[in-house]
């Protein structure tokens, strides 16, 4: 009798714990777009401090991107991943043999799964360049290529406006006040 009586008290508290928890999905994935310019290929890296954010990253977490790629995060419930998305600089030279400057950026990818009320998982997408706030869709490397002329001469524009603009303004200036003393010189005699 006593069994019986534990079974009508421990069965029902079984059954609501049982309901209380969530089930959800099968594994699923969401990708985070990457997308290269400027170059044929490019090595890119993704990285977190998180190592389940690492574990849930199917595949390698360094790929060969030929334009475009993605990285594929697997997910089977609610989670919050936080990733740094970088591009590896090579020496590589384009097909006309001119120098590639890699781009340098730092891409942060915020990837947040959410628990919907009926027990599916929606998940989503954040990705902003590190050094800015503004938020895309997409990673984006854009590589140029330093231009070299047919003499072989580096023509790549390495200047830089504002200092070309100040020393400009400094030198008119300087020549105004040259004028004015020899005008102000002559006067005076």
């Amino acid at each position: 009798m006593f069994k019986k009586t534990k079974l009508l008290f421990v069965m029902p508290l079984a059954v609501t714990a049982l309901m209380a928890t969530p089930v959800y999905a099968e594994e699923s994935n969401v990708q985070i777009p990457i997308t290269v310019e400027g170059t044929e290929r490019a090595t890119v890296t993704i990285d977190s401090d998180d190592n389940e954010a690492l574990s849930a990253v199917k595949g390698d977490t360094t790929i060969t991107v030929d334009k475009n790629g993605a990285f594929t995060i697997s997910y089977d419930e609610p989670a919050d991943f936080k990733y740094t998305i970088t591009q590896t600089a090579g020496d590589a030279k384009n097909a006309k043999g001119e120098k590639i400057n890699y781009d340098t950026a730092a891409y942060t990818a915020h990837v947040f799964i959410e628990a919907k009320d009926d027990g599916s998982l929606e998940p989503h997408v954040i990705v902003w360049q590190t050094s800015q706030d503004s938020k895309s869709a997409s990673v984006n490397f854009k590589n140029t290529v330093e231009k070299k002329n047919s003499n072989g001469a580096d023509t790549s524009d390495h200047s830089n406006i504002v200092y070309e603009c100040a020393a400009l303004a400094g030198a008119v200036f300087l020549g105004i006040v040259v004028i004015a003393l020899r005008t102000r010189a002559k006067k005076t005699k």
